[in-house]
């Protein structure tokens, strides 16, 4: 009894160092196990856990249909990454060439269509020359990292007025392909007051970022806390080692840690930005993102932190996140919190109301505490 009540106390959570719950090795009679008995979720065969304080704590609602929608998706995958191509194709092809309209008029007078892997600009679009709020800036740059890189270059140095540093691909490790991308620009070429780093969010019809955003896998980060592992594999993490951050998430890449001709996304980015603020003694760095991508907007800076990378840091100006799901818990949310304050920079969350990504995924407590940190607009 006297150990029982120790544990309530201490709130024993499901496995102190990781929970890992691989989807794709849940069966459907795990499914149907999971609607009908009261089993541990410690005894099921896809779930990974660092120890087994709370053996007893069975599966939640939050659970079972989390798992149910993990299922759904990969099933819905290639139809919906073409239905994505194809209305992604159209949409961009109709407004870049003015419309429907617009493109009938170019036909009729045999003018240049525009296409979608340019970048191109058309004649009557307006190059904008003015001074930009930072909210503005990282909210038009959150928007537009999902198009692609020609595209991008092109707004940034020709619509924006800015200059265009790079556009990154990363490697994940653990799902063997380049599932992250970001891009960096700054205010200027010479003298810049801002360094952008802007993280390509959840596509609609990318059923694989869908699965990311909800699954409830986490690895206990030493100080950092609890972070969504899904998020940590997105930016480059090595190994699902809960005991040691060091090990799973190491300072350097290790060598062979990607393909030749891949890079991973942490590193890179690092490399990039610490260029850029030796070229810009002067500027700022600013990091952003829409859904997904804010989510490894607000793990970047904590993986900085956690690594000590101090002279990056101390040049953060703000972190401002669109529609971002919940990254970690409560530790990690006061960890990054507290990261923040001591440069004196800022971390916004802007969501809106009804927006179904801020809340995912799933807060069910013991087995995965997801708290949200920030300032919320």
């Amino acid at each position: 009894m006297a150990a029982a009540g120790k544990a309530a106390a201490g709130r024993p959570k499901m496995g102190e160092e990781k929970l890992i719950i691989r989807s794709e090795k849940v069966r459907l009679f795990d499914i149907l196990s999971m609607m009908i008995l009261r089993r541990p979720i410690t005894s099921y065969a896809f779930v990974d856990v660092g120890d087994k304080t709370a053996r007893d704590i069975g599966i939640t609602p939050g659970v079972k249909l989390t798992e149910i929608i993990q299922k759904v998706l990969p099933s819905i995958y290639t139809p919906a990454k073409w239905v994505g191509i194809v209305v992604e194709f159209l949409l961009n092809f109709v407004a870049l060439n003015g419309g429907l309209l617009g493109i009938l008029w170019n036909i009729v007078r045999l003018g240049e269509v525009a296409d979608l892997e340019s970048g191109y600009v058309t004649d009557g679009t307006p190059l904008i020359v003015r001074t930009y709020l930072i909210l503005e800036i990282t909210v038009m740059a959150a928007k537009i990292s999902y198009v692609n890189a020609a595209f991008v270059k092109n707004v940034v140095n020709n619509v924006w007025k800015f200059n265009f540093v790079g556009f990154y691909n990363g490697w994940n490790k653990f799902l063997k392909e380049e599932t992250t991308q970001a891009f960096v620009f700054t205010d200027r070429a010479q003298d810049a007051n801002v360094v952008v780093v802007a993280f390509r969010g959840t596509e609609p019809f990318n059923m694989q970022d869908w699965s990311t955003d909800v699954n409830l896998s986490w690895l206990g980060m030493g100080a950092m806390g609890h972070v969504h592992a899904g998020f940590l594999k997105a930016l480059g993490l090595q190994e699902e080692d809960g005991k040691d951050a060091s090990r799973a998430f190491p300072k350097d890449a290790p060598n062979g840690a990607a393909p030749i001709g891949k890079t991973i996304a942490y590193y890179k980015l690092r490399e990039v930005i610490r260029e850029q603020l030796k070229k810009h003694p002067a500027s700022r760095l600013v990091i952003t993102g829409h859904s997904l991508g804010g989510a490894l907007a607000a793990v970047f800076p904590a993986i900085l932190a956690l690594h000590k990378e101090t002279d990056i840091l101390a040049r953060l100006d703000t972190v401002q996140t669109y529609g971002q799901p919940r990254v970690g818990d409560d530790t990690f949310a006061k960890y990054l919190a507290a990261e923040v304050a001591k440069v004196a920079a800022t971390y916004y969350r802007i969501v809106y109301r009804y927006d179904v990504v801020p809340r995912v995924p799933f807060d069910i407590p013991l087995i995965a505490e997801f708290a949200h940190g920030g300032t919320c607009i």
